[in-house]
């Protein structure tokens, strides 16, 4: 990793959300080029650093190559106001999305590229028609139909289950949440048994191509995870054909190993490298060109 420029500067801000205020860290570059980037976690409960500092040191690589980075909380984690929400994919923090953007707008700081992970990168996606001068997206592990204990359901076998329905008491079944998510899985079981899946990997499709169309360059990042697999199925069904249309800028950086939680330093490392020579080869050194002409 490269030596962190001493001449950045970090400040925190609170910016409002509805009848509560979430909290931000904003890295401000000492050789800004007019772009913005907005790190969007997980819903996961780590604040804005994330483990091992990892969010902290990928915005400050951002920083220096001349963006405006901002790494927030989401509602109940950190130092945001709010109660903290369990994420599921039919409910998406797009709101939070769009509340950190026009925030920024309003700080003159514009044209962002969006980093995000997982469920960021899903919630993301839903914020779409509210992000008008979007200029990048980098999505680490995105869903593409199923979050992850979906995927444990689909996946599992009968001893897994078993200890699940084991756990099912009656008790249980009079909460609502818990019904939801019994119900969740046993719908991922039985798609997984008739071979029929759900509409999410269709609207993820055509949230690609919608970005394609609009000329917004992508870049997709998958370990040896279960989203992985997904990925790969939806390329096989039509979204190979949609990427391969957007030209260069738009692409995938697969890692043979986990990514799921950034479970290493050298996990971490490599996400950081891969965003940065994505960032610099197919939007920073084309601004910085635009200038030298202008």
């Amino acid at each position: 990793m490269n030596q962190i420029d001493p001449t950045l500067r970090e400040e925190l801000v609170f910016f409002p959300f509805g009848e509560n205020t979430l909290a931000g860290v904003l890295t401000i570059p000492s050789n800004p080029i007019g772009r913005t980037a907005i790190v969007a976690w997980g819903a996961g409960v780590f604040p804005s650093s994330a483990r091992n500092q990892f969010r902290t040191r990928l915005a400050r690589e951002i920083a220096q190559l001349g963006y405006h980075s901002f790494r927030f909380d989401y509602p109940g984690v950190g130092e945001a106001d709010g109660h903290y929400r369990t994420p599921v994919l039919e409910q998406p923090f797009s709101k939070e999305i769009v509340a950190v953007y026009e925030w920024l707008s309003s700080q003159g700081l514009v044209r962002p590229v969006i980093i995000a992970n997982c469920f960021g990168a899903w919630s993301t996606l839903h914020a779409l028609n509210q992000l008008p001068d979007l200029a990048g997206l980098v999505a680490y592990n995105c869903p593409i139909r199923r979050d992850h204990k979906e995927i444990r359901a689909e996946e599992a076998g009968w001893r897994w289950w078993t200890d699940r329905l084991r756990h099912l008491t009656w008790r249980r079944l009079m909460n609502r949440n818990r019904r939801q998510r019994y119900a969740k899985l046993a719908k991922a079981r039985a798609s997984a048994i008739t071979g029929v899946g759900g509409t999410n990997a269709n609207f993820f499709a055509r949230k690609v191509e919608s970005l394609v169309k609009a000329g917004v360059p992508m870049l997709f990042c998958y370990g040896d995870d279960g989203f992985r697999g997904d990925y790969e199925e939806a390329l096989d069904k039509g979204l190979r054909a949609i990427l391969e249309s957007a030209g260069p800028g738009t692409g995938s950086l697969l890692l043979p190993k986990r990514i799921e939680g950034f479970p290493t330093i050298s996990v971490q490392n490599e996400l950081t490298e891969g965003t940065v020579a994505w960032l610099r080869n197919s939007i920073t050194d084309q601004v910085l060109g635009a200038a030298g002409q202008s």
